[in-house]
């Protein structure tokens, strides 16, 4: 019944935007190092699979162990002091780990099977979207972050501006840029932090760096910093320069600095919060907080794949947006709603949105590429092809 009612929801892709993406052709440079090392194992990982699983059965079979062992991090650990049994942080890097096997072959096995579509890559990336932000948050619960409630908000950001920043290069150019150090990189260094923790416990942070007497955790943070700052200004070379539309500008003939509006509004309503809450949310309910405020840049960072592969412009406003808003309009108010309560239903409200999001983008591209999402192989459609329009 609840699929139903998501299903009766508002279409998000109008008839003009299917057709662009059924014209959508994958197109992609580069390629990361430690890829070159974990082909081998990828190409004898596929060829355990058999052939009637869908390449997006694995994508999403790897998200489900990743959003499981990741809850596990979040609820031992609801105000992010790295509070965590050592075990649940094993069982979050193991579960990475499965996640990024499993993405690695979805690809392989699509060729294998002669399944690969365009419904591969969007479902594969978006994917990575949820993927980015669950490793942000359950890694600043491993570092300890919260003992400095900026410094930990501040790297669940970053985490999500480099994701965000990937995409809007494409977005622009048409192009996938791979970099030297990209995002298999990132969960191996997740992953390592991971066992480091289960090994010494998260007390290790707080060590002194030999010859510069700072916590170990600053250097952390730093390893996230620099590339941000690294991936910004290459992709801020892509975006000013090399624009496929009218003029330079995006593939959809709109301005190349029009993400900006959404990121800078989700930013600007996160930090208010964050220096107002009354009850100082950020420090006492950590994992909630960032949830709410900060989980929105998935659908963006969903929404401008969507509109890269489509021609579409992107949207810089969403109906996700409403709870951060609610919740500074809140606070400005002098907290009418208690905060935590109204935390939480932002929170499970963004859960609904997101999940109802999804399920109506991959319903309206099957529907139209006649293909089906999880089986193989793709059933017949005997009923004439009708469009879902917005």
């Amino acid at each position: 019944k609840i699929l139903k009612i998501v299903m009766r929801l508002k279409q998000v892709l109008t008839a003009d935007h299917l057709r662009g993406l059924k014209n959508h052709k994958y197109n992609a440079k580069g390629t990361s190092i430690s890829e070159v090392f974990m082909q081998p194992f990828w190409r004898w990982l596929v060829n355990q699979v058999p052939l009637w699983v869908a390449p997006n059965l694995l994508t999403f079979s790897g998200l489900l162990v990743n959003i499981v062992t990741s809850l596990a991090v979040i609820l031992y650990d609801m105000n992010g002091m790295g509070n965590s049994p050592g075990w649940v942080y094993l069982i979050c890097g193991i579960g990475l780990f499965a996640y990024q096997a499993l993405d690695g072959i979805d690809g392989k096995q699509a060729r294998r099977t002669g399944t690969n579509n365009q419904l591969g890559e969007l479902f594969d990336h978006g994917c990575d979207a949820i993927s980015t932000f669950l490793v942000a948050v359950a890694g600043a619960s491993a570092a300890g972050l919260n003992e400095y409630p900026y410094l930990m908000l501040t790297f669940v950001v970053l985490m999500e501006l480099i994701n965000y920043i990937y995409h809007w290069q494409t977005y622009v150019s048409g192009c996938l840029y791979f970099k030297k150090v990209d995002c298999t990189e990132a969960q191996f260094c997740h992953i390592g932090i991971m066992i480091t923790v289960f090994i010494f416990g998260t007390e290790i942070w707080k060590e002194l760096m030999p010859g510069f007497g700072l916590p170990l955790k600053y250097f952390l943070f730093g390893g996230v910093v620099l590339p941000t700052v690294i991936n910004f200004i290459s992709a801020s070379i892509v975006i000013l320069t090399q624009g496929k539309g009218k003029n330079g500008s995006t593939v959809a003939d709109t301005s190349v600095l029009s993400p900006i509006i959404p990121a800078s509004i989700l930013i600007l309503l996160t930090i208010y919060y964050a220096i107002n809450s009354p009850n100082k949310m950020l420090d006492n309910e950590a994992m909630t907080f960032l949830v709410a405020m900060v989980g929105p840049f998935i659908k963006f960072t969903i929404y401008m794949m969507i509109a890269g592969m489509c021609k579409m412009p992107m949207p810089l406003f969403d109906s996700i947006m409403l709870g951060p808003l609610i919740i500074v309009g809140n606070t400005f108010l002098g907290c009418i709603i208690p905060e935590y309560y109204l935390l939480l239903g932002v929170t499970f409200y963004l859960i609904y949105d997101l999940i109802a999001f999804c399920v109506v983008i991959i319903n309206q591209v099957c529907n139209y590429l006649e293909v089906s999402c999880f089986t193989i192989p793709y059933p017949s459609i005997t009923s004439p092809k009708t469009t879902p329009t917005n």
